[in-house]
């Protein structure tokens, strides 16, 4: 068997790649080699659900399946923060953080089965091949010819060759191991999660009508944040009426061993989050399943290569689920990915290219890696934690969200010609860091019962927002924005550094709605 490009996984990042390839050049010939079956089950299949403005943008626009996620997938009604207070059995009690409206441009929960259900049926339905119950079993890279696959379908085992071959096999990392670019990174944290067979609504941990009415949609279409020291569980719906609960922690302050069942992790919940403990409970004859990972996140030291293979998804970097970036980080590495194949498969050279875009993705990630660094241990901050989640929203929504949507992140002239915007941004993102990083771990500042509303207390996150989808006359005017952006995060970081409360304060100047 022969193929121009054979993508080794069939997830969320093979499939969305191959699609993307097909689009952008219909005529080449794909090849998926997948472990799993389909269809894939529905709700307990793959953790990952919540989507953000990057990822959601990729998924519904750059690959046409809007349709698809307005219809079967449930809308988002973004991020929000519950902190800790007290024995944390009285919800209202709790600083929260969160929107009470949806924002203009959209983010999604994603059942992961259905979702990639559904793009499996598209790429068949295009042509491109799929080898589904299929375990590799030898690679061999051959950067003067045809790299060539062995693999175990079956009983047989087939040979295919190709000139591009993609790891996307998220943690089997094949391509990773086979060339020794595994690289560590500095968090150190866990994760146990399960999914429940009903529609869990967090809106039922109190009937005060004063906290019920604070948003008009329902809290439960939120991807849900319950904070305390070292840790966030969380709570996303799914389209096929189930809920995605799971615990994330930093493994120095708690341990592994006393979550690792669902037994356990309910005793857990218990003595740290006694009502999310309570809500759940009515559910626990609806488990559908359970799953852990220890030391999850890592980097890679290469991902693209002139010689003709990539890594995309988790199959070469993952930081963390905290801010739901996942399908962000493939979407950037699948344009990369996409790029270089269809200029290769033009016939242009594409060796200064696959270095080049190699260097801004993993930039791209060793920026996202230092906005996590020590941040778990101030997760019971609820002032510190204020801060931070406004920061970090102006840094995603006005810089990193401006620039793909205007698909600028390779576009190599245009990243040259903002590089003393970016070095400028860079060192900023750095301070900032270094002083999050010296907060206390706790604040005895008043929040009990504080409402900080995203969607108008933080107003000026809402316009970023909604000037993603505004049309720039050129690339000056973009960088005219851009340079705008940043100097109010220059704004921010110094009332930031004096500790003035900026859900608050800093709202005069920042506040007027767009034209």
């Amino acid at each position: 068997m022969d193929t121009d490009v054979l993508i080794v996984g069939g997830g969320l990042a093979g499939l969305s790649l191959a699609r993307q390839l097909h689009m952008e050049m219909p005529n080449a010939s794909i090849t998926i080699i997948e472990r799993g079956k389909r269809p894939a089950p529905e709700a307990a299949y793959k953790v990952g659900e919540s989507s953000v403005e990057v990822g959601a943008h990729y998924f519904g626009e750059r690959l046409k399946l809007k349709d698809h996620i307005e219809s079967c997938q449930l809308p988002k009604l973004g991020l929000r923060f519950f902190f800790p207070q007290g024995d944390n059995s009285d919800v209202t009690r709790r600083l929260e953080i969160g929107p009470s409206s949806y924002p203009t441009v959209p983010s999604y929960q994603l059942d992961r089965g259905r979702f990639e259900n559904h793009l499996h049926e598209l790429n068949v339905a295009d042509g491109i091949v799929i080898h589904d119950r299929s375990r590799v079993q030898v690679v061999e890279l051959r950067p003067g010819g045809r790299h060539e696959v062995k693999f175990v379908q079956g009983d047989e085992v087939k040979t295919i060759s190709c000139r591009w071959l993609v790891d996307a096999a998220g943690r089997s990392k094949i391509l990773k191991r086979k060339l020794k670019l595994e690289k560590d990174c500095n968090l150190k944290n866990a994760a146990v999660w399960f999914r429940l067979g009903a529609e869990v609504d967090i809106s039922d941990l109190s009937d005060d009508p004063q906290w019920l009415q604070r948003t008009g949609p329902s809290r439960r279409f939120s991807t849900n944040h319950f904070m305390g020291p070292g840790y966030w569980l969380w709570f996303i719906p799914l389209a096929s009426g189930s809920t995605s609960v799971g615990l994330v922690f930093d493994n120095k302050m708690h341990d592994v061993k006393e979550v690792n069942s669902f037994d356990k992790t309910m005793d857990w919940l218990h003595r740290h989050e006694p009502q999310c403990a309570q809500l759940i409970e009515q559910y626990r004859d609806r488990v559908q399943d359970f799953l852990c990972y220890q030391d999850y996140a890592y980097s890679c030291e290469q991902v693209y290569s002139e010689d003709r293979w990539c890594i995309t998804g988790e199959a070469g970097v993952f930081i963390d689920p905290f801010y739901s970036p996942g399908s962000d980080f493939i979407a950037y590495s699948n344009d990369f990915v996409t790029d270089l194949i269809v200029k290769d498969l033009r016939g242009e050279d594409v060796t200064e290219l696959a270095r080049a875009y190699n260097r801004v993705y993993l930039k791209l990630s060793e920026v996202v890696f230092m906005i996590y660094e020590g941040l778990y241990p101030k997760f019971g901050n609820g002032f510190v934690m204020t801060q931070k989640i406004l920061w970090d929203s102006v840094v995603y929504l006005g810089v990193t969200c401006l620039l793909y949507f205007h698909r600028k992140l390779h576009d190599l002239d245009f990243l040259a010609r903002i590089d003393p915007e970016l070095a400028r941004y860079n060192d900023l993102l750095r301070s900032v860091a270094d002083h999050f990083k010296r907060q206390p771990i706790n604040h005895d500042a008043p929040l009990d019962g504080e409402y900080v509303d995203l969607s108008k207390t933080f107003l000026f996150g809402r316009n970023l927002n909604k000037e993603l989808l505004q049309e720039y006359a050129d690339d000056e005017a973009l960088i005219a924005k851009l340079r705008d952006n940043i100097g109010l995060l220059e704004k921010l970081s110094k009332s930031i550094f004096n500790n003035v409360d900026i859900a608050r304060t800093f709202q005069p100047a920042l506040t007027a709605e767009p034209a």
